[in-house]
């Protein structure tokens, strides 16, 4: 089995996904295995973003963070994901993205992401 212990940290509800890290940790014959490669991307919100406060309070991070300015936008920080993703699980394997805090708050924004406009 291959988990994928995921997290998506938002700049609140008008600014959107700031983060997202993720780790691949494979289970082989009882014993556990975390990959070495893991995925930690910050990502830049569109234009006009209303940041929350809990996002400068608790993660540090603000639209004028370097980390923030000088990362890619989440289309291109998913596009990575999604390749992280196929670079460590094959197509004759699966894999379970266990999100933290993923009912309340992760999967939502997930769902957003892969959703069809319209």
């Amino acid at each position: 089995m291959i988990y994928v212990p995921f997290d998506v940290e938002t700049g609140g509800e008008y600014c959107g996904i700031i983060q997202m890290s993720a780790n691949i940790f494979r289970i082989n014959n009882n014993d556990g295995e975390i990959e070495r490669e893991s995925f930690d991307r910050y990502v830049k919100p569109h234009d006009g973003a209303i940041w929350s406060s809990f996002s400068t309070d608790d993660y540090g991070l603000h639209a004028n963070s370097p980390e923030i300015k000088n990362a890619k936008r989440i289309e291109i920080v998913w596009n990575e994901f999604v390749s992280y993703i196929d670079k460590n699980i094959g197509r004759d394997q699966r894999g379970c993205l266990v999100a933290w805090n993923g009912e309340s708050c992760d999967m939502k924004w997930i769902y957003k992401l892969t959703q069809a406009p319209g």
